[in-house]
C-alpha cells in the first residue's frame, strides 16, 4: 500500500520526483566525496584505516537512503498532523496510530542513495580497497542495519511525540537531522573530545561501524549485543511514550 502511494506520487508530481531523485544521489556522492578528500593522504586515523572510513561513508549513504525513504519522509509530517487537527482522523481509523504516522507513506526516490551506496560497495571490492565479504556477513550486515534504523526512528519519533505537548516547536525536526551525522564517525572519534560527548553519542556512532565491521568479518560481539539491546530499549521506550502522550492529546478542539 505505501509504496503503491509512494508511486502514484512520483508519477503525479513528476518534476518533484526527478529533483528529489538527483538531490538524492548529489547527496550521497557528496558524502562519499567528502570523506575521500578527507582522507587520501592518510592511512590511518584512530586506529581506522581510510578504506574503512570511505566504507563507512558507503554503509551511511545506505542507511540514509533507507532511512529517508521509510522514516524521516513519515515523521517530518507529524508536525503539521497536530498542528492541523489531522491526528484526530489517525486515532479514529482502526489501524494502529504509531504505525499509520511512522509508515503512511515510501519516499521511492531515496531508495536511489541505496542503490548508489551498494554500487559503491562493489566499486570498493572490486578495487581490492575491502575484502569481499560472505553471505553471513552480508545477511548479519543487513540484519544490524535494521537495528540501526530501528534505534535512530525511535529517537526522532520520541522527539516529534513531544510536539503533543509543544506543537509550535515543529522546528524540531530539522534539529533531528544532525543527530543523523553522528553516525559518520566511529565512537573513537568522540573519546577525543571527552567522556560525557563520547557517552552520549555511543549508541549512534556505533549504529553504523558496527554492522561495518561485521561486513568486513571483524565483528565485535559486546558492540554487536550493544546495538541490539540499546536499539530495541529506544524501540520500547518510544512506544510507551507515545501512548502516554496520547493519553494528554486534546486534540485541535481542544
Amino acid at each position: 500500500m505505501q509504496m503503491r502511494l509512494g508511486a502514484k506520487t512520483m508519477l503525479w508530481y513528476r518534476a518533484q520526483a526527478v529533483g528529489s531523485l538527483v538531490s538524492s544521489l548529489c547527496w550521497g556522492l557528496l558524502i562519499v566525496t567528502t570523506v575521500y578528500l578527507s582522507t587520501r593522504n592518510v592511512k590511518q586515523v584512530l586506529g581506522y584505516s581510510a578504506s574503512e572510513l570511505i566504507a563507512l561513508s558507503g554503509v551511511q549513504v545506505i542507511f540514509l537512503g533507507l532511512f529517508h525513504a521509510i522514516i524521516s519522509h513519515n515523521i517530518e509530517r507529524i508536525p503539521e498532523l497536530i498542528a492541523k487537527g489531522k491526528l484526530d482522523l489517525i486515532l479514529l481509523q482502526p489501524v494502529d496510530s504509531q504505525f499509520s504516522v511512522s509508515f503512511g507513506q515510501i519516499a521511492l526516490a531515496s531508495f536511489a542513495r541505496v542503490i548508489l551506496g551498494i554500487i559503491f560497495f562493489i566499486f570498493l571490492i572490486q578495487s581490492g580497497q575491502i575484502v569481499q565479504p560472505t553471505f553471513g556477513a552480508i545477511v548479519g550486515f543487513a540484519i544490524l542495519l535494521c537495528f540501526s534504523i530501528a534505534l535512530f526512528y525511535s529517537v526522532w519519533f520520541m522527539v516529534t511525540t513531544l510536539l503533543i505537548w509543544f506543537p509550535h516547536m515543529d522546528n524540531v525536526v530539522e534539529l533531528l537531522y544532525s543527530v543523523n551525522t553522528i553516525s559518520r564517525y566511529p565512537h573513537e572519534f568522540f573519546r577525543q573530545i571527552g567522556f560525557a560527548v563520547a557517552l552520549f553519542t555511543f549508541p549512534f556512532a556505533i549504529s553504523l561501524i558496527v554492522p561495518l565491521r561485521v561486513l568486513l568479518g571483524r565483528g565485535d560481539i559486546v558492540q554487536v549485543l550493544s546495538l541490539c539491546i540499546i536499539s530495541i530499549i529506544f524501540v520500547i521506550f518510544s512506544r510507551i511514550f507515545w501512548l502516554f502522550a496520547l493519553r494528554h492529546y486534546t486534540s485541535a478542539s481542544g
